[in-house]
Protein backbone atom coordinates (compact mmCIF):
# COMPACT_ATOMS: atom_id res chain seq x y z
CA UNK A 1 0.00 0.00 0.00
CA UNK A 2 1.43 3.37 -1.02
CA UNK A 3 1.51 5.96 1.81
CA UNK A 4 2.92 9.40 2.52
CA UNK A 5 6.28 7.81 3.42
CA UNK A 6 6.60 6.80 -0.25
CA UNK A 7 6.32 10.39 -1.54
CA UNK A 8 9.65 11.40 -3.10
CA UNK A 9 9.02 14.14 -5.64
CA UNK A 10 6.76 16.87 -6.94
CA UNK A 11 6.91 17.20 -10.70
CA UNK A 12 6.26 20.30 -12.76
CA UNK A 13 5.70 20.42 -16.50
CA UNK A 14 7.44 23.60 -17.62
CA UNK A 15 8.23 25.38 -20.90
CA UNK A 16 12.01 25.87 -20.57
CA UNK A 17 13.98 23.45 -18.42
CA UNK A 18 17.26 25.40 -18.48
CA UNK A 19 15.57 28.68 -17.50
CA UNK A 20 13.56 26.94 -14.77
CA UNK A 21 16.67 25.26 -13.38
CA UNK A 22 18.54 28.57 -13.37
CA UNK A 23 15.68 30.38 -11.64
CA UNK A 24 15.26 27.75 -8.91
CA UNK A 25 19.03 27.57 -8.40
CA UNK A 26 19.36 31.36 -8.09
CA UNK A 27 16.34 31.66 -5.81
CA UNK A 28 16.61 28.55 -3.62
CA UNK A 29 20.07 27.09 -4.24
CA UNK A 30 19.01 23.86 -5.98
CA UNK A 31 21.51 21.70 -7.84
CA UNK A 32 20.32 19.34 -10.55
CA UNK A 33 20.80 15.89 -12.04
CA UNK A 34 21.99 15.87 -15.63
CA UNK A 35 19.11 16.72 -17.96
CA UNK A 36 17.93 13.60 -19.79
CA UNK A 37 16.03 13.43 -23.08
CA UNK A 38 13.51 10.64 -22.44
CA UNK A 39 10.99 9.09 -24.82
CA UNK A 40 8.38 6.59 -23.64
CA UNK A 41 5.51 4.82 -25.30
CA UNK A 42 2.44 5.21 -23.10
CA UNK A 43 -1.17 4.11 -23.11
CA UNK A 44 -3.72 6.93 -22.71
CA UNK A 45 -7.49 7.22 -23.05
CA UNK A 46 -6.82 8.42 -26.62
CA UNK A 47 -4.74 5.33 -27.40
CA UNK A 48 -0.99 4.75 -27.66
CA UNK A 49 1.10 7.94 -27.64
CA UNK A 50 4.73 8.87 -27.31
CA UNK A 51 5.81 10.96 -24.36
CA UNK A 52 9.05 12.81 -25.04
CA UNK A 53 10.44 15.16 -22.42
CA UNK A 54 13.59 16.71 -21.10
CA UNK A 55 13.68 15.77 -17.42
CA UNK A 56 15.76 16.50 -14.34
CA UNK A 57 15.46 16.15 -10.58
CA UNK A 58 16.82 18.40 -7.85
CA UNK A 59 19.69 16.69 -6.11
CA UNK A 60 18.53 17.95 -2.74
CA UNK A 61 16.06 15.71 -0.98
CA UNK A 62 14.67 13.49 0.35
CA UNK A 63 11.75 15.26 -1.38
CA UNK A 64 12.87 16.24 -4.88
CA UNK A 65 11.62 18.70 -7.48
CA UNK A 66 11.19 17.16 -10.94
CA UNK A 67 11.16 19.41 -14.01
CA UNK A 68 9.78 18.15 -17.33
CA UNK A 69 9.96 20.15 -20.55
CA UNK A 70 7.63 18.99 -23.31
CA UNK A 71 9.47 18.56 -26.60
CA UNK A 72 6.49 18.00 -28.90
CA UNK A 73 2.78 17.22 -28.92
CA UNK A 74 3.01 14.15 -26.71
CA UNK A 75 0.84 12.27 -24.26
CA UNK A 76 1.15 15.17 -21.79
CA UNK A 77 -1.04 17.22 -24.14
CA UNK A 78 -3.97 14.88 -23.54
CA UNK A 79 -4.20 15.70 -19.82
CA UNK A 80 -7.79 16.72 -19.06
CA UNK A 81 -6.75 20.03 -17.49
CA UNK A 82 -3.79 20.54 -19.79
CA UNK A 83 -0.06 20.24 -19.24
CA UNK A 84 1.62 22.33 -16.57
CA UNK A 85 -0.18 20.99 -13.53
CA UNK A 86 2.10 19.45 -10.92
CA UNK A 87 2.01 15.83 -9.86
CA UNK A 88 3.08 13.96 -6.74
CA UNK A 89 5.45 11.04 -7.30
CA UNK A 90 5.48 7.99 -5.01
CA UNK A 91 7.71 4.91 -4.89
CA UNK A 92 5.63 1.77 -5.33
CA UNK A 93 6.79 -1.56 -3.87
CA UNK A 94 3.71 -3.42 -5.18
CA UNK A 95 2.82 -1.67 -8.41
CA UNK A 96 -0.36 -3.57 -9.30
CA UNK A 97 -1.75 -3.38 -5.76
CA UNK A 98 -0.96 0.32 -5.45
CA UNK A 99 -2.72 1.02 -8.75
CA UNK A 100 -5.71 -0.94 -7.46
CA UNK A 101 -5.60 1.09 -4.21
CA UNK A 102 -5.82 4.34 -6.16
CA UNK A 103 -8.61 3.05 -8.39
CA UNK A 104 -10.59 1.94 -5.31
CA UNK A 105 -10.13 5.47 -3.93
CA UNK A 106 -11.71 6.93 -7.07
CA UNK A 107 -8.63 7.75 -9.14
CA UNK A 108 -8.93 7.37 -12.89
CA UNK A 109 -5.96 5.88 -14.74
CA UNK A 110 -4.79 8.56 -17.11
CA UNK A 111 -1.50 7.29 -18.53
CA UNK A 112 0.57 4.12 -18.15
CA UNK A 113 3.92 3.16 -19.63
CA UNK A 114 3.54 0.23 -21.98
CA UNK A 115 6.00 -1.82 -19.94
CA UNK A 116 3.86 -1.09 -16.84
CA UNK A 117 6.58 0.44 -14.70
CA UNK A 118 5.18 3.95 -14.26
CA UNK A 119 1.59 5.19 -14.18
CA UNK A 120 0.08 8.62 -13.83
CA UNK A 121 -3.39 8.79 -12.31
CA UNK A 122 -5.88 11.62 -12.52
CA UNK A 123 -8.46 12.27 -9.85
CA UNK A 124 -11.72 13.78 -11.11
CA UNK A 125 -12.83 14.51 -7.56
CA UNK A 126 -9.81 16.60 -6.52
CA UNK A 127 -8.05 17.50 -9.76
CA UNK A 128 -4.51 16.45 -8.96
CA UNK A 129 -2.17 13.95 -10.53
CA UNK A 130 -0.31 11.11 -8.82
CA UNK A 131 2.58 9.22 -10.39
CA UNK A 132 3.57 5.78 -9.14
CA UNK A 133 7.20 4.86 -9.84
CA UNK A 134 8.08 1.20 -9.52
CA UNK A 135 10.59 0.81 -6.68
CA UNK A 136 12.71 -1.52 -8.83
CA UNK A 137 13.80 1.65 -10.68
CA UNK A 138 14.80 3.41 -7.46
CA UNK A 139 18.55 2.55 -7.59
CA UNK A 140 18.87 3.88 -11.17
CA UNK A 141 16.92 7.06 -10.40
CA UNK A 142 18.78 7.74 -7.16
CA UNK A 143 22.14 7.15 -8.89
CA UNK A 144 21.11 9.70 -11.56
CA UNK A 145 19.89 12.24 -8.99
CA UNK A 146 23.23 11.81 -7.21
CA UNK A 147 25.15 12.81 -10.33
CA UNK A 148 25.51 9.55 -12.24
CA UNK A 149 24.16 8.64 -15.67
CA UNK A 150 20.48 7.80 -16.24
CA UNK A 151 20.76 4.07 -17.03
CA UNK A 152 18.06 1.52 -16.34
CA UNK A 153 18.38 -2.25 -16.13
CA UNK A 154 16.47 -4.81 -18.20
CA UNK A 155 12.71 -4.79 -17.60
CA UNK A 156 13.02 -1.43 -15.94
CA UNK A 157 11.60 2.03 -16.61
CA UNK A 158 10.54 2.53 -20.20
CA UNK A 159 12.60 5.67 -20.59
CA UNK A 160 14.99 5.78 -23.49
CA UNK A 161 17.62 8.46 -22.82
CA UNK A 162 18.93 10.06 -25.99
CA UNK A 163 22.59 9.49 -26.81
Amino acid sequence: MVTIKDLFHTGYIIEDIEASMASLTATFGYSWAEVADVTRSVETEQGMRLRRSLVTYSQEGPHHVELLELLEDTAWQTMPRGPGLPHLGYWSEDFDEDIAQLVRAGFKLYMRDTNATTAVHYSDAFGYYVELVNARDRPAIERWIGGGPLVFGPGSLGGVPAA
